[in-house]
C-alpha cells in the first residue's frame, strides 16, 4: 500500500549488477530502491500511482562510507574484493569493469541505466541528498527515453488493465510489450477452478451467476 513505506524492488545497500526488466509497480510507497550500487538496468518497466518510481542515492559517499572504508564486517566491501584475483580471469572476463574498479571512484554509483520506462504518479524519481547540502548527481545515471511527461493511453489502469493502447506513445521509444497473457495462475489440467474461473472471465460474469438469457431447470 502507498502509506506503509512498501519498496516493491529492494537494491538495498549498493546491490550492482542487477537488470529490473517488463514488471508493472501499482499503488506502491516507491516502485524501486536504487540504494547506491552500480551498473543496474532499470527497462521497460510501468509505474501506476506510485507515490515515489525510483528512488536513487549514493550512500557509499554518505552515511555508508564510514562502515566501508573502515571495513566493518559485511560493509568490508574492499577487503572481500581483495581476497579474490578480480583483475584477472575468470573475473576479468566476466566482470571487465572489476579489472579497474579501484581506480574509478568506486563508491560513486556509475553505471546505471534507467531506459524506457513508463510512469504515471506523483513522483518519478526522489534524488536523496548525499550529506547535508550536497546533491545527488542524476548525471551518474543514463536515463532514455522514459515516458514520464505525456499520456501513455493505458487500457484501463483503474481496473488493473495496464496494456498499451495501439497508439501509445511509449511504442514510438521501443517499448515492449509485457505479456501480461502470461503473468500469474494458468489455466491447466492442474488447476480445474482456475480454469472454470477463467472460462467465466471471458463471459464477463462470476462462477455463481448465471448467463443471460438462461432459465431456471423444471424438476
Amino acid at each position: 500500500m502507498p502509506s506503509q513505506g512498501s519498496n516493491a524492488v529492494y537494491l538495498d545497500d549498493l546491490a550492482s549488477g542487477v537488470e529490473v526488466f517488463g514488471n508493472v509497480f501499482h499503488r506502491v510507497w516507491r516502485g524501486i530502491m536504487l540504494g547506491g550500487g552500480r551498473d543496474n538496468r532499470i527497462e521497460n518497466n510501468i509505474f501506476v500511482n506510485a507515490q515515489i518510481g525510483i528512488h536513487l542515492d549514493a550512500r557509499g559517499l554518505g552515511w555508508a562510507r564510514k562502515l566501508i572504508e573502515s571495513h566493518q564486517g559485511a560493509w568490508d566491501m574492499f577487503g572481500r574484493l581483495a581476497s579474490v584475483p578480480f583483475d584477472r580471469p575468470p573475473y576479468s572476463t566476466r566482470w571487465p569493469e572489476l579489472a579497474n574498479i579501484l581506480n574509478d571512484e568506486p563508491l560513486v554509483p556509475k553505471g546505471n541505466a534507467i531506459a524506457r520506462n513508463i510512469h504515471v504518479g506523483p513522483q518519478w524519481l526522489h534524488e536523496q541528498p548525499i550529506a547535508g547540502d550536497q546533491p545527488f548527481d542524476i548525471s551518474w545515471v543514463r536515463m532514455e527515453n522514459n515516458l514520464t511527461d505525456r499520456d501513455p493511453k493505458l487500457f484501463d489502469p483503474a481496473n488493473g488493465d495496464f496494456r498499451l493502447a495501439p497508439d501509445s506513445p511509449a511504442w514510438e521509444m521501443g517499448f515492449r510489450p509485457i505479456p501480461f497473457e502470461k503473468i500469474g495462475l494458468q489455466a491447466d489440467e492442474y488447476r480445474p477452478a482456475e480454469r472454470r474461473r477463467a472460462a467465466f472471465a471471458l463471459e464477463g460474469r462470476q462462477p455463481s451467476e448465471k448467463p443471460q438469457g438462461a432459465r431456471r431447470a423444471r424438476r
